[in-house]
């Protein structure tokens, strides 16, 4: 007998060696899983919630005014469009609901000048991008008051010629504003670049990322008012087809759509 077996201290006899414990483990409670079913459903009271938050903004209700106006447009353009009746009917459309998004967009002429306060309050005014801010308040704020005169005139609270009149100088001046909101918008840009290759942290990444994106989105909107309204400024309605300010116009609006909807969800 191997002299590392123990013994019994009455017998003598071998202990037989004990068996190791065996620890049943409690029982797992299993994962509950969200029925797909349910999952979409609750996706879609999301969107539907947002939906509503974006409808409850005037910004919001004019995006989707202008999907519907140039989405309709874009439609008739294409396959309802015929001379005679069908194309009176189209741009009796289009104008009514230009009409709406104007009424809707009454006295929208206090935004920006909230944002002017903002800027003189800051009183930073080194790069160009600065300088030119405190510009671009007083275009907007120029352009909307434009836009409420043409509104009212087509209302018949103003007197109809005030349309007709300041419609040129509405264009021109959106014209403008644009230029500048390029130009700010690729300064953005480039900033938000350099912090992304100055970022380490994973998670910074991801959200700079993600703003990069939104500000290309951004830049894309831009371009598409930029080529509706340059057929506009320089009268060009009747040497292109119309089909390159419904598209235009509508990929804008799809785009200032995106933008509201990400900003609010």
């Amino acid at each position: 007998m191997p002299a590392n077996v123990p013994k019994s201290p009455t017998s003598n006899l071998p202990v037989p060696a004990r068996k190791p414990s065996i620890v049943i483990p409690e029982s797992i409670p299993a994962k509950r899983t969200t029925p797909p079913k349910t999952s979409l459903l609750n996706n879609f009271i999301v969107q539907i919630l947002i939906f509503r938050k974006i409808l409850l903004l005037n910004d919001g209700r004019d995006k989707i005014m202008k999907v519907a106006q140039y989405s309709s447009k874009i439609l008739l353009w294409l396959v309802l469009v015929e001379k005679g009746v069908n194309q009176t009917r189209a741009k009796q459309l289009a104008s009514h609901f230009s009409l709406v998004r104007k009424v809707i967009r009454l006295a929208h002429c206090l935004e920006p000048f909230n944002d002017g306060l903002e800027i003189v309050k800051e009183k930073q005014f080194d790069t160009l991008q600065q300088k030119l801010a405190p510009l671009n308040v007083v275009i907007g704020i120029c352009n909307d008051i434009s836009d409420d005169i043409i509104c009212l005139s087509k209302l018949g609270i103003l007197d109809k010629s005030w349309a007709k009149t300041m419609t040129p100088y509405s264009d021109r001046l959106w014209y403008s504003g644009i230029f500048i909101d390029v130009h700010s918008n690729i300064c953005d840009t480039n900033e938000l670049i350099k912090k992304l290759a100055n970022s380490k942290d994973p998670e910074s990444r991801q959200k700079l990322q993600q703003k990069i994106f939104m500000q290309r989105v951004s830049l894309a909107k831009l371009l598409a008012d930029f080529v509706f309204c340059t057929i506009d400024v320089f009268e060009m309605g009747d040497k292109v087809s119309e089909g390159y300010q419904h598209i235009s116009g509508f990929i804008a609006a799809v785009l200032g759509t995106y933008k509201l909807y990400v900003k609010h969800k």
